[in-house]
């Protein structure tokens, strides 16, 4: 199962909820024990979870704007100290998901000349490595796809991004990548392993998802 945040996607309003206690990030005011509770359970049943780390977003503007990736980077690595104190070494514990979604569209802003695409590679690394500094576990991210290319340009576009990020392990693919051909996925990257994230879309290879 994966925790999708770790705090409620509220960047932009002044009330901030953390969905995990304790914590002592500073712009927090209200904090709960879903995923304390969750965790419990997950132990309690066998299952094991990926947790999600700080729920931000990438600017609506200008994605060749440093300001934004540093923010998120700062704040991803201090839920992640947190939530790595809490449960780094739970049984229950699978991985670790970078949770703001990119694409390969350019509505209203997008990734897919430069530098964009590589600044958004740059941050993604920044995240994972310091994940993977303190964590053995795997690190996920599961962007939207299809939305502004074909299979195979997007395929080479993720190419160009994972050709940056050696700390990304596993690319859960959303509900915005299923119309395809699944084996035009074949290829995207010897790097990574891919799966398919709705259980409830379920195509073989060969299968037109149109």
């Amino acid at each position: 199962w994966i925790i999708q945040y770790a705090e409620g996607f509220n960047d932009r309003t002044n009330e901030k909820s953390s969905f995990y206690s304790p914590t002592n990030l500073p712009w927090v005011t209200k904090q709960y024990d879903i995923m304390n509770r969750m965790f419990d359970a997950a132990e309690r049943n066998g299952m094991k979870l990926i947790v999600g780390l700080y729920p931000g977003d990438y600017s609506k503007e200008d994605t060749t704007k440093p300001e934004q990736y540093e923010f998120l980077v700062e704040r991803n690595k201090q839920v992640f100290d947190e939530l790595f104190a809490l449960w780094g070494n739970h049984p229950s514990l699978a991985g670790w998901y970078i949770t703001e979604e990119f694409h390969d569209g350019s509505y209203p802003v997008g990734w897919q000349q430069e530098p964009a695409l590589s600044m958004l590679a740059n941050y993604l690394q920044t995240v994972a490595a310091y994940v993977k500094s303190k964590s053995p576990k795997e690190v996920c991210i599961a962007p939207a796809l299809w939305r502004g290319m074909p299979a195979d340009l997007c395929g080479k576009w993720f190419g160009k991004i994972f050709a940056q990020t050696p700390d990304i392990d596993v690319l859960y693919l959303r509900k915005a990548a299923i119309c395809f051909n699944l084996t035009d996925m074949r290829g995207i990257s010897e790097q990574i392993s891919i799966t398919l994230n709705d259980s409830v879309y379920i195509f073989e290879p060969g299968m037109d998802g149109r």
